[in-house]
């Protein structure tokens, strides 16, 4: 074989090199060496790639989880607000169907809300602040059926659908105390949506009763069971 730091400005010298088949082999080998180390950097890549891109697919998922059980916190607020639990209500009354509806509504919201924290997309601290807000509103269901079964006691057999049903005073201040529980989850709740969607590391904020926290940090709690619809 010419050796081809030899050929200096040796024309044929380069040619004869270039031409033999050790040098051929050599050129294959190290093309070889280059097509391998860009293969396996391309595979790198794409590993990365497509591991960014599921974990950017998996955020999208916790969000879109957080956005829906944010909002149906709101519904079952907005059920509970049509009743007369403010303490400037004009009226501390309400329709016998309005009454069953709003209970209606309210088992609805719970239950789509136990679905949405099992899913896999659920953010762990979303699901943790929402069962306080499920204990809350397990507690005005709790209530709200007690005021329908006196009324149905009080009615002896009469239709009830015509009938407006008067809230005492007591059961309204219950109904009150849950729905200053519900609405704080509710509304860290939102805010929690706008901070994981400008980092995936937010952490919930902290909630403003002193009495959610304690609901909160017991999240062990049992809930208590549920009866069936009115």
């Amino acid at each position: 074989m010419v050796q081809w730091y030899f050929c200096g400005f040796d024309g044929q010298c380069w040619v004869d090199w270039l031409s033999s088949a050790t040098t051929a082999a050599w050129v294959q080998a190290i093309g070889s060496i280059f097509a391998l180390m860009i293969a396996v950097a391309i595979a790198i890549y794409s590993d990365k790639s497509h591991a960014k891109r599921e974990k950017q697919a998996r955020q999208s998922m916790i969000i879109a989880n957080s956005a829906k059980v944010a909002r149906f916190q709101g519904l079952g607020i907005g059920f509970l607000e049509i009743l007369p639990i403010k303490e400037d209500a004009a009226s501390n009354s309400v329709p016998f169907p309005r009454l069953t509806a709003t209970v209606g509504q309210i088992v609805r919201v719970t239950t789509a809300l136990d679905q949405l924290i099992v899913q896999e997309s659920a953010h762990e601290e979303t699901s943790t602040n929402t069962a306080a807000y499920l204990i809350g509103a397990e507690q005005v269901l709790m209530i709200l059926r007690d005021v329908i079964s006196q009324a149905r006691r009080r009615a002896q057999g009469r239709r009830l659908e015509d009938t407006d049903i008067a809230i005492p005073v007591e059961t309204r201040e219950a109904l009150r105390e849950q729905h200053r529980l519900m609405t704080a989850v509710c509304e860290a709740s939102f805010s929690f949506v706008t901070l994981l969607s400008e980092n995936p590391e937010a952490e919930f904020p902290e909630l403003g009763l002193s009495e959610v926290k304690d609901v909160n940090a017991g999240s062990a709690q049992k809930r208590p069971e549920r009866e069936g619809d009115p």
